[in-house]
Order: C-alpha cells, then structure tokens, then sequence
C-alpha cells in the first residue's frame, strides 16, 4: 500500500520522520523484527479495513500522500496521545 509518491512526501518533510517511523512502530504486528522483512509493516489486513472504511473501495486502494501528511502532521501537533 505504500508508494513512492507517499514515501517522497514523506522524505522531504524532515519533521515528520520520527512521527512517520512512530506511527509505522505502533501500527505493526507484536514481533515484527522476528519475522522477514525485518522492517515494522503494517499487517495487511490492518490497511485493507482501514482502506474500506476510509474510502469506501475494495481495500486494495493506497492513501492518497496528502491525507497521511495532513495524519501525520496531526499526530505531530497532538504528541504522544496519537
């Protein structure tokens, strides 16, 4: 569900990359670095409901850059409550 559009709106917002990397590390399955790849993806199923419920499609749609960067920054804003 990532893309390279989402990753380089991510990239060139330098404030936002602890955020990004926190959201990434809460939204991962328990055991994630026990399992390949060794990086904090999301469970697949996780983003397909979330996908459903957001924009009504068949869960195999990505986010558009802007709303995960509008999420993001909103996370940013309300610290570690997000």
């Amino acid at each position: 569900m990532l893309n390279s559009k989402l990753l380089f709106s991510i990239a060139i917002r330098p404030q936002l990359w602890f955020v990004a990397l926190r959201q990434a590390l809460r939204l991962a399955p328990g055991g994630w670095w026990k399992r390949w790849p060794f990086i904090p993806v999301p469970d697949k199923s996780l983003l397909e409901m979330r996908s459903i419920i957001a924009y009504g499609s068949d869960g195999t749609v990505a986010p558009p850059s802007h709303d995960v960067i509008t999420y993001l920054q909103w996370c940013k804003d309300v610290g570690k409550q997000c």
